[in-house]
């Protein structure tokens, strides 16, 4: 976890609020690396997704693809 939280502070967050893109990230981290506790988490992913969707932010391909090389290491 501390990893994550290095990238997360080095991150390029391109002129995007912070904590939409941590939220963003949050979202895919559970759903990614935590699947077997989802009934844990499902709710929250589905309260943070709704946030995020009123935020009306574009995260475009390459910030994905860049938070997805961070969960994935």
């Amino acid at each position: 976890m501390e990893t994550f939280i290095q990238e997360l502070q080095s991150f390029d967050y391109k002129g995007i609020d912070k904590v939409v893109i941590q939220t963003f990230f949050i979202i895919h981290l559970l759903q990614e690396q935590f699947k077997e506790f989802k009934t844990e988490w499902k709710l929250l992913v589905k309260k943070a997704n709704q946030w995020f969707n009123q935020q009306q932010v574009e995260i475009d391909d390459e910030m994905k693809q860049n938070i997805s090389d961070i969960i994935q290491s």
